[in-house]
């Protein structure tokens, strides 16, 4: 079963606050302008799963997770270091 576009962005929600708690804002790292590409592309098209991995050499860190369409997966991202 697919997730609906509601429910894919109210998956995304959760990530955004977090990522926005720990300061990851496109204004202060233009390399999460990827991230926030691959979010975008998520909640629009339904038919494929996005998987994320992005470097941020600038922090030492590296965003990596999927965010899944089937409703029977989850959704999820982590930071790891470079």
């Amino acid at each position: 079963m697919i997730r609906t576009k509601e429910q894919r962005q109210k998956e995304i929600l959760p990530i955004l606050k977090k990522m926005n708690e720990l300061g990851l804002t496109i204004n202060k790292h233009e390399e999460l302008k990827e991230f926030f590409i691959q979010m975008k592309k998520y909640i629009q098209e339904e038919e494929e799963d996005v998987d994320i991995n992005i470097p941020i050499e600038e922090l030492g860190i590296r965003i990596k997770g999927v965010l899944a369409v089937n409703i029977n997966e989850r959704v999820w991202v982590k930071l790891e270091q470079l």
